[in-house]
């Protein structure tokens, strides 16, 4: 009995402790702006590593090209709906998986914008690409509003290679 009685408050304890901290985290940005992803990664970014938009990369043996940058201003409260239409080539010998989560887009702060949930027709669906095979699509982020410095990420997720576009 003073086990079972021992073991609960101590999980208890656990959980308050635990909680606790978890509403110390701080989500989003400064009160009064909108919450975005609340993810930072440590990026080391050598600005030679920053492609323009109108060149065509390779990485692990695929080509991504960016075909077009769009931004749609105050697509909801404060921020901006920023398209990018990509084209992905396969140009290896084997099958390459293709995934939205392995491109983001950062700013300048560090903040990381994972692809946005939103309906629209032309979004990047292929699940993979066979040897040859091409797929091109839209990539959606939400963005503050008049945010410059954006940089697209791709990182692949069969390979440790990746490739950084300079947007604006």
């Amino acid at each position: 009995m003073k086990r079972s009685v021992f073991v609960l408050v101590t999980l208890g304890m656990l959980m308050a402790l635990g909680l606790t901290s978890c509403g110390a985290m701080q989500f989003g940005r400064e009160a009064g702006r909108a919450a975005v992803t609340p993810t930072t990664l440590p990026l080391q970014i050598d600005t030679g590593e920053l492609r323009p938009v109108s060149e065509e990369v390779e990485v692990c043996g695929a080509a991504l090209r960016i075909d077009g940058v769009e931004r749609r201003p105050d697509a909801r409260d404060g921020e901006d709906l920023m398209l990018v239409t990509v084209t992905v080539t396969n140009e290896g010998d084997t099958t390459a998986p293709l995934n939205q989560l392995d491109f983001y887009l950062f700013d300048a702060s560090g903040t990381v914008h994972s692809t946005a949930i939103v309906s629209l027709e032309d979004l990047l669906r292929s699940p993979r690409l066979d040897p040859g095979q091409s797929a091109t699509g839209l990539l959606p982020y939400y963005v503050m509003a008049g945010e410059g410095g954006l940089i697209l990420n791709w990182s692949p997720g069969w390979c440790a290679e990746r490739a950084l576009f300079r947007l604006e």
